[in-house]
């Protein structure tokens, strides 16, 4: 990978992820919180299995990561996950920048905001991220998507 990002472009991606990164703990240990907390109050109010499993999806799309069933909610948990998430999404971003505009020269900007904004000159131009908010009417529930673009 050395070849492909210069060490500055490199430490700036590892510093945004970084950033993101605490971002995510505090509102990922109040989920584990509530989830371990109200687990057994959401059995006696819900039906069925299903409808908890339905529950600790929707706690899970919240946070970005899977909530495991009978798993304890503690930090150092939400920490070892944060790391595999923050790996996988580094790697997930150099090659998307990589597969649109070669190697990486520079960062020219990156912002966190809902996900990821930025613009990185590359090879073969400047490849620009902007993440937007998707879903369809009735067919699939509201998401975020990253859109990657070389500009020339």
């Amino acid at each position: 990978m050395t070849n492909l990002i210069n060490e500055q472009a490199n430490q700036q991606i590892d510093n945004f992820l970084a950033q993101w990164k605490e971002k995510q703990k505090d509102h990922a240990v109040r989920i584990f919180n509530y989830v371990s907390n109200y687990k057994h109050e959401l059995c006696k109010w819900s039906k069925s299995d299903s409808e908890v499993r339905k529950m600790r999806n929707s706690l899970s799309y919240s946070l970005g990561f899977a909530i495991k069933q009978n798993c304890r909610s503690d930090v150092v948990y939400v920490e070892s996950t944060l790391n595999k998430e923050v790996a996988k999404r580094k790697q997930n971003l150099i090659n998307s920048i990589i597969n649109k505009g070669g190697n990486i020269i520079s960062v020219l900007h990156m912002r966190f905001d809902i996900d990821l904004d930025g613009a990185f000159e590359c090879e073969k131009g400047t490849v620009t991220l902007n993440t937007i908010g998707a879903g369809g009417y009735n067919i699939q529930c509201y998401h975020y998507r990253t859109l990657i673009k070389l500009k020339k």
